[in-house]
């Protein structure tokens, strides 16, 4: 009677779990660093609109040597979360609302995280928590 090898084709339990702890360390540190991105983005998008707001607020400005407080009145077309074209003086977008104000423009993140203002005049950017 001849001796038979045995079947190596599959894994052992060890080796599936240190597949699975090296997935898991993986996925712990790409994660957050994903979130991070999203989040750099969604800022980015909100710097542009910020950016063409405040140039339209400024061709505003020089025909009625005033800032419009109603996004109707600017130059550019910008819509809301739902698909409305902007009016009044807030703009309820998906990620910020953003708000004209007499001197600059507001955008607030809408989980409340923090805000990002805008001044017209000099073009510096402040960012504040809550």
């Amino acid at each position: 009677m001849k001796a038979t090898k045995p079947n190596k084709m599959g894994f052992t339990l060890l080796e599936l779990l240190i597949v699975i702890l090296i997935i898991g360390l993986l996925s712990a540190i790409s994660i957050p660093m994903y979130k991070k991105a999203v989040e750099k983005s969604k800022v980015a998008d909100a710097l542009s609109t910020m950016q063409a707001v405040s140039k339209s607020e400024h061709g505003w400005y020089l025909v009625k040597n005033n800032y419009t407080k109603d996004f109707a009145n600017l130059d550019i077309d910008l819509y809301d979360k739902d698909g409305n074209k902007a009016e009044d003086e807030i703009l309820q977008g998906i990620n910020y609302t953003y708000e004209l104000l007499d001197t600059g423009i507001l955008a607030t993140r809408t989980n409340g995280e923090y805000s990002i203002y805008q001044d017209y005049d000099t073009k510096q950017i402040m960012c504040t928590p809550g």
